[in-house]
């Protein structure tokens, strides 16, 4: 369900970290930043884009009666089979990497998104509220309407990354971030709709949230760090293995291995095991290659 990736360019001058990282949302979804971008594939993208949205329409159209299904089960017994659920999440993951690609964030086609390079990775969670279930079609009415505002910026962001990477060859960093963050936002709302998981999505593009900003480059984990999951065993996400190691995010360091940094500190009382305390940003290595122009190949 996750395919591991790293940033593949600098994504510009080191940001300034704040006091503390957003809790991660227990829907994830980062790229690494593309660097050079192919011309005449960004030309040619909508072309290039009809095969998946013909195949996309099929199978969208069985997300209707799945979520209608997973909510008749989840508000009579309370769960949801893994297999239905898994189901659900592979549609989104598929719709994740053709959103990836239809707003130029990536140049490598999608596929099924199987081998797209994202993470892309969801928690499955054991129990379900009957109550959140139940009113999920009233709770989601807010970010439905957000959603809609939210497409616009999305489309005037994507036209002005096409009109760049055809002059320069290159997707504007700031920009990148942005629909980014917009795709995250989109497909966190649809994955509670999905009802892939109750907790409610959150009003934010997600972009200090430690998978992001791990993706990126941005922060990385103290080196010689023992870690843990950052979810209990008993929440395992897709494959089987806890959210945090199967999205590859340094989670809460316990204690420091010998001859590191002072030890850090516990987290206070009552602070969620999501929430991830600032990383040292993380020094680029410097190149002598020469740069690759993708319009080459």
């Amino acid at each position: 369900m996750t395919a591991e990736i790293a940033a593949e360019a600098p994504i510009g001058p080191p940001l300034p970290l704040p006091a503390r990282l957003a809790p991660q949302y227990p829907v994830i979804y980062t790229l690494g930043y593309p660097g050079r971008q192919s011309r005449w594939k960004a030309a040619l993208r909508l072309v290039l884009l009809l095969p998946e949205l013909l195949a996309l329409a099929l199978v969208y159209s069985l997300l209707y009666p799945l979520a209608f299904a997973s909510w008749l089960i989840i508000v009579f017994s309370g769960r949801l089979d893994r297999t239905l659920w898994g189901f659900s999440a592979s549609i989104l993951r598929w719709i994740a990497a053709v959103l990836s690609y239809a707003t130029l964030l990536r140049d490598e086609y999608p596929g099924l998104g199987q081998r797209f390079p994202q993470r892309f990775a969801i928690a499955f969670p054991p129990r379900r509220s009957r109550v959140r279930t139940l009113f999920r079609a009233v709770l989601i009415l807010p970010q439905l309407v957000v959603v809609e505002l939210l497409f616009l910026p999305l489309l005037v962001g994507a036209l002005i990354a096409w009109v760049a990477i055809l002059i320069e060859g290159r997707y504007p960093e700031g920009i990148w971030r942005l629909v980014a963050g917009l795709n995250r936002w989109i497909l966190r709302v649809a994955a509670y709709g999905l009802l892939l998981r109750d907790d409610y999505p959150p009003y934010t593009l997600g972009l200090w949230e430690p998978a992001t900003l791990e993706a990126l480059g941005l922060a990385t984990a103290p080196a010689g760090t023992a870690m843990v999951p950052a979810v209990p065993a008993a929440e395992p996400a897709v494959g089987g293995a806890p959210l945090g190691r199967a999205a590859g995010i340094p989670i809460w360091p316990v204690a420091p291995a010998p001859g590191s940094a002072a030890e850090v500190p516990p987290p206070a009382p009552g602070e969620g095991a999501l929430y991830e305390r600032p990383w040292p940003q993380a020094a680029l290595p410097p190149t002598n290659e020469p740069e690759h122009d993708p319009d080459q190949d």
